[in-house]
């Protein structure tokens, strides 16, 4: 049986790059990994009005809270998106709250645990029975 663990994503829109940026930097300052950030939005955004909805998709942003979060990129907005798990979800929550974003979303789903570090299992093969077509033709015709 394979075990599960609920993951949350928290995503933030803030209306300015600052509340953005202080927002990364306590996350870091928080032990968060880098791998687990993104950050969508920038100047280029505001002046093209382009952002792409998959961009938004790949970080969760749920399908009806998608036109108020490109409204909020394309007109100068910073998203800030986490994956976390549990032990630090609170925490995550309460640095985007100090840094007051305009819109929030969690959500949390359920995946996989990962494997213990440096555990590597190695796969479970075992033959039963060798047998090639020759001798299954052969047992057959004698049953």
């Amino acid at each position: 049986m394979i075990q599960t663990v609920e993951q949350t994503t928290l995503l933030c829109l803030f209306r300015d790059d600052a509340s953005a940026s202080g927002t990364v930097h306590d996350l870091l300052e928080l032990g968060v990994d880098e791998s687990s950030i993104a950050v969508v939005g920038d100047a280029r955004t505001a002046l093209t009005g382009k952002i792409s909805t998959e961009t938004l998709a790949g970080i969760r942003v749920p399908d009806a809270d998608l036109p108020h979060i490109m409204d909020g990129i394309v007109n100068g907005g910073t998203v800030v998106a986490v994956e976390t798990t549990e032990p630090m979800t609170e925490q995550v929550d309460e640095i985007f709250r100090r840094h007051h974003p305009a819109i929030s979303i969690e959500e949390t789903t359920e995946v996989p645990e990962p494997a213990p570090s440096g555990f590597h299992p190695e796969p479970h093969v075992e033959i039963l029975e060798e047998k090639n077509r020759l001798d299954m033709i052969e047992s057959e015709e004698n049953a």
